[in-house]
């Protein structure tokens, strides 16, 4: 902690509470010198000094006494002109309206060495230390062994009470807390004497009397007559008008499918990670297994579960690696990681990514500025801003120098070199000199050229194919060419066209083709054409969508339907909204709300439900006023619609919430845990459930 700055914090506010008087003198310049008038103008102080007020950036008189400055040293002088020290100091600025904190410049070392003066001009800390907080009748000083400072704490007589040999002291409340080499913190009284051992990692300021202190993510409370009152156990303490109030940490309980509770584990959060359990406490987590034992240490900041059991870790913002057995395999020291196969990309404090196997060795022999996804069995990777790339071993097989990359498509990719563009194979070897006209790879031998407007399709053994002014969009294996009449042809990577009829002028629009079928406007009216543009499908319908699992939605006199591709009406218009048809089913909507039907227009639902939800499982989460239940594949009802929330397991059993709390039912809604829970959770590797108990404030009987 930096001293200047305890120390201008205390000089403020004892100049604002103590100074009541300083607006009556005002510091005056005569002839390059400074003195001190009245608020009546009187001359207090002639104009004989160099500066007058403090070293530090206030000025004020304090219990009325100021600095005074002859040309870089100071001195301490009254209000009335009586000089009460020499100027001996190189540093003069108050701690409190009694005590100066002062400098002396060490002879051999040059150093500042502090100390403290009364308002009398009397040594009341000998001049010996690197820096000085004055907190009451002790001081928390410190000295410089190299670079790195010591704390103690003395009396003002400069009695060591505990020896300067600690990382950290700070007071709280009417005590020390002091942290040692390890890291731990103990607690000290004014005196000296230890109060506990150094067993927390914090200690904190809740109220006068009263210090929290934290072990392990959890919180306890050491207080009057310099006891223990609470040992850490807690997951908040906090006073409220003038009480001590307690938080236990939740009650996670695991339930088995046959409905036995067991293990019972007290901790803000749980969350299920694969045979063991994450804790998520008071901004830290760390791994349990199933018998609460830490996995892992409990300082963590973040804990993320990569591929094959690796696990990455963040402490004060840096990351690092742990394999499967939690043994730590990279060090928090880098400001990202990724996990990428068998390779781990670190970007090191410089935002220079670097290359690292899964054991930890590195791998690359140089720094990267970016590294991209990867493709076609390798990384591109960017240095000094060209890209290149690298394989799984770190090795840079192909060199980077090029302006950009794509990715790769049967052994080939486009990059950027010079301003042009190219094709090189995985060896970095030319298939495709550069060009200033942007490439595409279709396939292992086919690529688009497109030079303003003209798009080419090209060969790299045998050179053009198709060619063409038009806009063109490219499919699994073929080309849609957009004529400017409004049609489309589609061309076959052999060039040839397979609809190349004339185009019927009659086509006001042609959409995109859905199994075999476009849809065209003919006369403000929809149909459909093949692709040899003959008409299929007759234009009397006010809109159409696309064919799926051989039906369209068609529009007549406002209301939706489906036709088939012979054009019969397999669901007569009678909607408002329609969806395609998805594994025999479609949603549709009437005025009173949603429902499914099937194929042959037969209503599975009824059409009233607010939302409909399909799950992986074909049932169905229906929506009806903010309540939800479910329905079956064939739209009979599962579970009533009652419930402020569902999630069904797959397992035949559905996590339920009314009123505010969880618990679970069967598909058929037979209830099996009673809604009792502040969470409930499904733990599919253990097949067990986490019931949540949420804590709440308790008054504390100390």
């Amino acid at each position: 902690m930096n001293v200047f700055f305890r120390a201008g914090v205390t000089l403020f506010f004892y100049l604002t509470l103590l100074t009541t008087h300083a607006v009556d003198y005002k510091i005056f310049r005569a002839e390059g010198k400074v003195g001190l008038k009245d608020h009546e103008g009187n001359v207090l102080i002639p104009a004989e000094y160099d500066g007058l007020g403090w070293s530090s950036e206030h000025n004020e008189p304090v219990d009325g006494v100021i600095g005074y400055r002859l040309a870089s040293a100071w001195g301490l002088i009254t209000i009335g002109n009586k000089q009460i020290t020499g100027c001996d100091y190189s540093k003069l600025y108050p701690a409190n309206s009694r005590v100066f904190l002062a400098a002396r410049r060490g002879r051999i070392s040059g150093y500042d060495f502090l100390g403290a003066i009364n308002s009398e001009g009397k040594v009341v800390l000998p001049f010996r230390y690197a820096s000085v907080d004055i907190a009451g009748s002790r001081a928390i000083v410190s000295n410089k062994s190299g670079s790195v400072l010591h704390y103690g704490l003395v009396d003002m007589g400069g009695k060591e009470l505990i020896p300067i040999r600690y990382n950290e002291i700070e007071k709280v409340s009417h005590w020390y807390a002091v942290k040692d080499k390890s890291g731990k913190t103990g607690l000290y009284d004014a005196e000296g004497v230890p109060r506990t051992a150094f067993e927390f990692d914090a200690v904190d300021f809740l109220a006068p009397g009263y210090a929290l202190v934290k072990k392990e993510n959890a919180y306890g409370l050491f207080g009057k007559e310099g006891k223990m009152l609470l040992s850490p156990a807690w997951q908040q303490i906090r006073l409220v008008d003038g009480e001590i109030e307690l938080l236990a940490f939740n009650e996670w309980t695991e339930i088995g499918t046959d409905r036995i509770e067991g293990k019972k584990y007290y901790h803000e959060e749980l969350i299920p990670y694969g045979e063991n359990y994450k804790v998520v406490s008071n901004g830290r987590q760390w791994l349990i297994d199933k018998n609460d034992t830490a996995l892992t240490p409990q300082h963590y900041k973040r804990l993320v579960m990569g591929h094959n059991g690796f696990i990455l870790f963040s402490v004060r913002n840096r990351w690092g690696l742990m394999d499967r057995t939690f043994a730590t395999i990279m060090k928090a020291r880098f400001d990202s990681l990724k996990l990428n196969e068998a390779l781990v990309f670190a970007r090191d404090s410089y935002r220079q990514w670097l290359i690292f196997d899964t054991l930890g060795v590195k791998k690359s022999s140089r720094p990267y500025e970016q590294i991209g996804e990867k493709t076609g069995y390798l990384w591109p990777v960017m240095r000094n801003g060209y890209w290149g790339f690298v394989e799984r071993s770190g090795e840079e097989i192909i060199r980077c120098v090029y302006d950009e990359v794509g990715e790769f498509v049967d052994g080939k990719v486009v990059v950027g070199f010079h301003g042009e563009n190219g094709i090189i194979d995985k060896k970095g070897d030319w298939v495709i000199y550069p060009q200033r006209s942007e490439l595409q790879l279709l396939t292992d031998d086919l690529y688009l050229s497109k030079s303003g407007d003209l798009t080419t399709l090209k060969s790299i053994e045998n050179g053009t194919i198709y060619f063409t002014e038009n806009e063109v969009e490219i499919k699994e294996n073929y080309l849609l060419e957009k004529l400017v009449e409004g049609g489309i042809w589609k061309i076959d990577f052999s060039g040839q066209i397979q609809n190349n009829d004339p185009r019927d002028e009659r086509f006001e629009e042609i959409r995109r083709p859905s199994e075999g079928f476009y849809p065209v406007r003919i006369d403000g009216l929809y149909g459909f054409i093949d692709s040899r543009n003959r008409l299929r499908i007759a234009n009397r319908y006010e809109d159409v969508g696309p064919f799926k699992e051989g039906l369209a939605a068609f529009r007549l006199l406002g209301k939706w339907g489906f036709i088939d591709k012979s054009e019969r009406i397999r669901v007569q218009p009678l909607y408002e909204e329609v969806h395609a048809f998805n594994d025999g089913l479609a949603v549709v909507k009437t005025g009173q709300g949603y429902g499914i039907i099937n194929k042959e227009g037969k209503k599975l639902s009824t059409v009233d439900y607010d939302r409909l939800v399909k799950l992986g499982n074909g049932k169905w989460l229906v929506e009806k006023d903010s309540r939800y239940g479910m329905i079956d594949k064939d739209g009979r009802p599962l579970i009533n619609i009652k419930y402020q929330y569902l999630q069904d397991l797959d397992n035949d059993c559905v996590i339920i919430k009314k009123r505010n709390k969880y618990g679970l039912i069967t598909n058929d809604g037979v209830d099996i845990l009673p809604a009792l829970y502040d969470r409930l959770i499904y733990d599919a590797v253990k097949n067990v459930y986490l019931g949540m108990k949420k804590s709440t404030w308790v008054k504390a009987e100390l």
